[in-house]
């Protein structure tokens, strides 16, 4: 390998691993989102267990105790339009893709790394290698 080849290897990695710290930020912030949302969730229907039933909560909206929104909240939560915790939405979409970005930006860094080591490195990254998978199957 030349040393110009070397180089723009060398950048590649360091291209990648940019990127890939980026798209961690972009992760953590759609995780932060989505635990937001499931802990809104979790206590909108904690507030559904006062209320056995749809004509309960109408008694509480007729009385002025709930708003007409919070009602009909209420009953979309009874009719199961909303509030299910195993719904996807887009922080899991992000999610999604993000995590396969993450796996093809780690497997390139992987190969840039590789390429970069001397011959005596890379036969023994691939002696450890056959050992980890040697030690899997025994395992097994």
């Amino acid at each position: 390998m030349t040393k110009n080849e070397k180089n723009e290897i060398k950048l590649e990695l360091k291209a990648a691993k940019y990127v890939r710290d980026r798209i961690k930020t972009i992760s953590s912030h759609a995780r932060k989102r989505k635990d937001g949302k499931l802990k809104e969730t979790e206590r909108r229907a904690q507030e559904l267990t006062q209320y056995e039933s749809v004509e309960e909560a109408q008694e509480a909206y007729g009385w002025g105790y709930i708003t007409e929104q919070e009602y009909n909240h209420i009953v979309d939560l009874f009719e199961g339009r909303e509030g299910k915790v195993n719904d996807i939405d887009v922080d899991d979409l992000i999610l999604s893709w993000v995590h396969r970005f993450l796996d093809q930006l780690n497997s390139s860094i992987n190969e840039y790394e590789y390429l970069l080591m001397s011959p005596e490195e890379q036969k023994k990254y691939q002696e450890n290698r056959r050992e980890i998978e040697e030690m899997k199957r025994k395992r097994r």
